[in-house]
């Protein structure tokens, strides 16, 4: 679906009718509240062949809004998260705590190596 390929031309339309547009001609179910989306925002864009993805994502730039895909096609938006639990750019845990500490269920011996390194911790690029 979101390979799937759309052409659009939209002239100073509201974002959530643009979204509208995407989901009609993707034919997918997409679910938003108009409230999470910037009022004031109008779109313009025009686009031949363009993937849903490119779409989205060309739509939904700056606006704190994330597109989350069920198996069966369905979408929504949601609101980004401000900030992850714990300091900025950085978690704890081995990441194997839901599979009770079996490597093989993560897909071998990878989860077992990253449940070693640096004590439990990733760090993750920000800014």
């Amino acid at each position: 679906m979101l390979r799937q390929s759309i052409s659009l031309d939209l002239n100073g339309v509201a974002l959530g009718d643009a979204l509208r547009e995407i989901s009609a001609k993707a034919g997918m179910q997409l679910a938003f509240s108009n409230t999470m989306l910037p009022a004031e925002r109008t779109v313009t864009f025009r686009a031949d062949h363009i993937t849903v993805a490119a779409a989205l994502t060309e739509l939904l730039i700056d606006t704190q809004v994330d597109v989350l895909f069920s198996r069966d096609g369905r979408a929504v938006l949601v609101r980004r998260a401000a900030e992850f639990p714990g300091r900025s750019g950085e978690w704890k845990g081995d990441g194997l705590e839901n599979h009770q500490g079996d490597p093989e269920r993560l897909g071998g011996p990878r989860g077992d190596s990253l449940a070693r390194h640096n004590g439990g911790r990733r760090s993750v690029p920000t800014g």
